[in-house]
């Protein structure tokens, strides 16, 4: 300890600041000032950028001057940990204990590599430990915030956190351990896996990270949480050059956590959550709309028959669903509704009676509304009639032929060139077109306006996952989600198949169109793409803003494409006759992936997480649809004073607002009853949420009163 002791080094200037130098000896007054005593357990974050201009400019003697700061503060029976975090298997990198830096700032990387230093095997949150109790500390556990996590063992130990010039926002990660204890509805424990790499060995791990849900608007607020903790007094600080050095014991934090969680559970977020729309478990959602599509994956279906109605009938049994049959021959428009086609089976064998391609093992084989047929023919008069994907000789394709009588088949294109040419086959399809029905299903969901909201999703595709089951799945338990909501507007959705159905469903309620106000053809949800959303004919509608918002407040990776006449039945609700406001939400467009209408769009190709994402953008549109109304400013002279009122700090501070205290400024400037919450979100480039919440804290107050519609 004598190097720790030597009053040179107490006198070294590491920084200046305002003229006024900072030396070791100053740091550790401050430390000593601030209730650091010997034998404590510090968890430091840190950033050594901010206290000032730099005066030691030899980086390692710098870096070993403050660790030494640290060692001296907590003496021989102190332990420090630091920071080590990687966020590696976050990445899908290797986590490799002994080389993968840390992310944590310069001193955690510098103090990491001591030797006399060990860290932590977590591949998210590593620490680095020095001290008489690291080995308390190093082994934790695969959960990043559970009992036996560092941030478990250092409330158990009654440790203490140290922000050493850190901003808040990125020093409270203890916080993320008080919401999991405290079990937040807005976070979940996630599993991630990966590959670690110790001492030269590499092996596979797992371990959980308790995350956001995925589609909910969760948004931590470090300013509203940074003075609530400062006002409470857990936290001690002392201001240090261009910045300060905060402290606060783990126990006496995590009690005031609970404490602020019992009064609000929502405390540390910027924006309460919808009570209507408050469910984060989307993912949750995602599971069970996966679940969904293995149980409708074998069915085989297409514009009509029985696998439509088998489908309807699986999907009857989450909800109310009413099934229309419509018969054959009817004029719908310049189109009339089909005959219908159902098959048993259907193969290909040769002369040894093997079977190529056989319907029972993959419902792709057959040409979809293939003629029935039982005959033996030669390997050329054979391959008129089979369809392949030379690219792709692994796959089968999705061939169809709804209204010209052919028989034929899909096969891989490498079965295709294994076909005998002197060899003869037996070609069977046991199908039957016959006058009958097109089937669909419906269902309305009243709410208090009979102004409507449409969702369409076509079941006539077989065993494709992606194109459509992600659709019909998804809507399905959109329903369900919303079957207990009060609503503001009624939602109609529609189950049927793609083209005619559509066609046919306008024809029959020609006269209730006009009460669509808005709609969404639900397609290709189930991909690992990034969202795409199709906007409606119109281009500029209220549902093409909603979606477009929504995705740019995910502050994720999206597109936006114009509508186009190709695609899904967007193009029968926006065609001319009707221009119905009427776009479609998807990820990755059909045709864009090489999967699209091949035995490869199958369950691999879809994942409960994507369909989880998918379900929350859904019900974020449905969320602003629901609430974008418009407001007139009650007091608009000038801005009305929100300090007295609670809405705003009434202490000054250069670190700026959170989105809903910059939004009170934006809705009472913009509300002047022409401009509704969506054009003020969009205006000022806020999330909607964050305006909505601001409009409901000033009606509150007696500053807003909303403007009710004439219609």
């Amino acid at each position: 300890m004598k190097s720790r002791n030597n009053n040179k080094e107490k006198s070294q200037v590491l920084f200046s600041f305002n003229d006024r130098d900072i030396s070791y000896g100053v740091f550790l007054d401050v430390l000593m000032d601030i209730g650091v005593e010997k034998g404590d357990v510090l968890f430091m974050h840190s950033d050594i950028s901010v206290f000032g201009k730099l005066c030691l400019f030899d980086r390692e003697a710098l870096l070993n001057s403050l660790v030494n700061v640290l060692k001296e503060s907590v003496g021989d029976e102190g332990t420090i940990i630091m920071p080590a975090f990687t966020y590696s298997f976050t990445r899908d990198e290797v986590f490799d204990l002994e080389n993968t830096k840390s992310e944590a700032g310069t001193l955690t990387e510098f103090f990491r590599q001591m030797p006399d230093v060990v860290r932590t095997e977590h591949p998210i949150f590593s620490s680095a430990i020095w001290g008489k109790r690291k080995e308390e500390f190093v082994n934790t556990g695969k959960d990043s915030f559970d009992e036996n996590s560092i941030f478990g063992k250092l409330h158990k130990q009654k440790g203490k956190l140290l922000i050493f010039g850190s901003p808040f926002d990125t020093s409270c990660t203890y916080l993320h351990y008080v919401e999991q204890m405290y079990c937040v509805p807005y976070r979940y424990s996630k599993t991630f896996k990966g590959k670690v790499r110790k001492d030269g060995h590499d092996y596979e791990d797992e371990c959980s990270f308790f995350v956001r849900y995925p589609g909910g608007d969760v948004i931590f607020d470090k300013h509203k949480t940074e003075r609530l903790l400062l006002d409470s007094g857990i936290f001690k600080v002392r201001p240090l050059g261009g910045a300060r050095i905060m402290m606060a014991d783990a126990e006496a934090l995590y009690n005031e956590g609970f404490r602020l969680l019992d009064e609000d559970i929502y405390c540390f977020l910027e924006n309460r959550p919808d009570e209507t729309f408050g469910d984060f478990n989307f993912e949750r959602y995602g599971v069970e709309i996966y679940e969904l599509i293995k149980r409708l994956y074998p069915i085989y279906r297409s514009i009509t028959g029985d696998g439509v109605r088998e489908t309807l009938r699986v999907i009857g049994e989450h909800i109310p669903l009413e099934v229309h049959e419509i018969k054959s021959g009817t004029m719908v428009f310049d189109w009339v509704v089909p005959k219908e086609w159902n098959i048993k089976d259907a193969y290909i064998a040769d002369s040894k009676g093997n079977r190529i391609v056989d319907f029972k093992k993959n419902n792709l084989y057959v040409l979809n509304y293939s003629t029935p047929v039982c005959k033996k023919v030669t390997s050329r008069e054979l391959k008129k009639h089979l369809y392949t994907l030379p690219d792709y000789p692994d796959w089968i394709r999705y061939v169809t032929s709804y209204y010209k009588e052919e028989w034929g088949f899909s096969m891989p294109h490498r079965v295709f060139e294994s076909l005998d040419d002197r060899d003869e086959y037996e070609v069977f399809i046991d199908s039957e077109i016959k006058d009958g029905f097109l089937t669909y299903g419906e269902l309305l969901l009243k709410g208090e306006t009979e102004e409507e909201v449409l969702f369409s999703s076509y079941t006539c595709h077989p065993s494709l996952c992606n194109d459509n089951l992600s659709g019909i799945s998804l809507m399905t338990f959109l329903i369900k989600y919303l079957m207990d909501k009060k609503l503001k507007y009624s939602y109609r959705f529609l189950f049927s198949p793609e083209t005619i159905g559509a066609i046919t469903w306008l024809c029959l309620n020609e006269g209730r169109v006009s009460a669509i106000k808005h709609g969404l053809v639900i397609t290709c949800v189930g991909d690992s793409g990034k969202s795409v959303y199709k906007r409606s004919r119109r281009g500029d509608a209220e549902i093409d803003r909603v979606v477009e918002k929504v995705l740019a407040d995910s502050g994720e990776p999206f597109e936006i494409i114009d509508f186009f006449p190709m695609g899904g039945d967007e193009r029968q609700f926006c065609s001319p006759g009707f221009n119905l406001p009427v776009g479609s939400l998807m990820r990755t467009p059909y045709g864009r992936y090489p999967e699209y209408h091949t035995s490869a769009d199958n369950l691999d190709f879809v994942g409960s997480e994507y369909l989880a994402d998918s379900f929350g953008k859904y019900v974020k549109v449905i969320y602003i649809l629901e609430n974008n109304v418009s407001y007139i400013n009650l007091n608009p002279k000038c801005e009305p004073q929100l300090g007295r009122r609670g809405l705003y700090p009434t202490i000054g501070s250069k670190k700026g607002y959170n989105q809903v205290e910059t939004a009170y400024r934006w809705v009472l400037s913009m509300s002047d009853g022409g401009n509704s919450i969506l054009d003020i979100a969009i205006k000022s480039g806020l999330k909607f949420s964050s305006v909505k919440q601001a409009c409901d804290n000033l009606k509150e107050q007696g500053l807003l009163k909303e403007v009710v519609s004439k219609d």
